[in-house]
């Protein structure tokens, strides 16, 4: 785990591959971690946005329907 290490939003924002101003409006909506100053720095703790990640996995592979039947 990344534990304290903080990370740029445009950081962030490659890791999750959207642009830094969608990575503000989706911060602003709740959807994406948030940010913090840090003397002039805006920076996102890299194991929020790893959490993030993490959980989009665990939606995107969840079953969506039956299993397909195998070709005869």
């Amino acid at each position: 785990m990344e534990g304290n290490i903080l990370i740029s939003r445009a950081e962030a924002s490659r890791r999750l591959g959207v642009a830094e101003i969608t990575y503000r409006k989706r911060e602003g909506d709740g959807t994406l971690p948030p940010t913090m100053k840090v003397g002039t720095k805006v920076m996102v703790r890299a194991r929020d946005v790893q959490h993030y990640i993490n959980t989009l996995g665990a939606e995107t592979v969840a079953p969506v329907g039956p299993p397909m039947k195998e070709a005869a």
